[in-house]
């Protein structure tokens, strides 16, 4: 489900204007709670350290009077604090974010209730949902703004929001797919034959496992600092799980159309997420028979030939796009030494 929305597109008597609002209004809300948090622990960090420093700068001092032992006893009494009131927060946290969520859906559900099209209906309340998460994306990255006088510190201050409010946008995705996902389960359930509801399934898994995909295996990430929770076995794990998914209901639109090029494009990008070469290749092949007219599919499959050590076959492909005068040809000659490369 593409997470573009329309805004000028009206349906009975709501209007997608309606949405966006709804949308602006949750995440203003959102980025209200979660700088709660990222405050909540710089005055706690900040009053352990000055309190930390005072004890070692006036120690000697300190040490003839009294006032030792109460700073002593403030510092761990500020320490456990913190440790207390987080364990309190990381419990309050989830609760928050999904009733901002409920609150999200319930106020959409009455706007698409008003539709007269049970199709259209659930294609916007979708559509909704996704342009939510569509704006969450990045917010880890903008929450502090520097002065362009300061802008020296800015890879500093993107790191430190980074690790103040990743972990809260990725829960708050998390959440929103989770929803949406069994969502259109349930509605599979009712009409499991419905091949746009198994394309829909399939285009929500995909968006899933992208928020669990390692952008640094991208060909071009999107940030320059990435979180080192992507790195991570739990990550990978969801990642393989939803993409898998992905392929099987992409599988199930090519049982019923096997011509149809969206759902072997998506499926193709989904064994290249997985660096799953074969089977991308063998996709691609099928795509083209259908597309033979689309250099895209041929420089790829170019890529993956040279890469598989089908180097005759990538050849071929170069000297067609060479012939056609494409600058495609010069992009697959690149990879000629993929399959060749020593590692010396």
């Amino acid at each position: 489900m593409a997470a573009y929305i329309d805004t000028k597109q009206k349906t009975g008597t709501w209007s997608m204007e309606s949405v966006l609002q709804q949308v602006a209004q949750s995440i203003a809300q959102f980025r209200y709670l979660t700088r709660r948090y990222a405050l909540f622990h710089v005055i706690f960090f900040s009053f352990f350290i000055c309190e930390l420093i005072g004890l070692l700068l006036f120690f000697s001092f300190l040490a003839k009077s009294f006032l030792l032992a109460t700073i002593v006893a403030a510092t761990f009494l500020t320490a456990f604090s913190y440790f207390v009131l987080r364990f309190y927060f990381q419990t309050k946290k989830p609760e928050q974010f999904l009733h901002l969520r409920d609150t999200f859906i319930q106020t959409c559900e009455q706007l698409f209730s008003m539709s007269p099209d049970l199709y259209e209906s659930r294609r916007g309340f979708l559509q909704a949902i996704y342009r939510l998460i569509q704006e969450l994306e990045g917010q880890e990255f903008q929450y502090y703004q520097v002065p362009k006088s300061l802008e020296a510190l800015a890879p500093l201050i993107q790191k430190f929001s980074v690790w103040c409010h990743w972990e809260d946008v990725h829960l708050m995705k998390e959440i929103l797919h989770a929803y949406s996902l069994r969502t259109q389960l349930e509605w599979v359930k009712i009409h499991p034959t419905d091949l746009e509801l198994h394309r829909g399934l399939a285009s929500s898994y995909i968006s899933f496992y992208k928020i669990y995909q390692d952008p640094a295996t991208l060909e071009q990430p999107s940030y320059s600092f990435i979180a080192k929770e992507y790195a991570s076995a739990e990550m990978m794990q969801k990642f393989q799980k939803a993409a898998h998914c992905a392929i099987e209901e992409l599988k199930i639109v090519l049982h019923y159309t096997p011509q149809d090029t969206l759902a072997l494009t998506q499926l193709a990008e989904t064994y290249h997420a997985l660096d799953q070469k074969e089977e991308e290749r063998k996709t691609y092949e099928i795509l083209l028979q259908f597309s033979p007219r689309e250099n895209d599919i041929r420089l790829r499959l170019g890529v993956l030939y040279f890469q598989l050590g089908f180097v005759a076959q990538g050849l071929k492909f170069y000297d067609d796009l060479r012939k056609l005068n494409d600058p495609k040809a010069e992009q697959l000659i690149q990879h000629y030494d993929l399959f060749h490369s020593l590692n010396i």
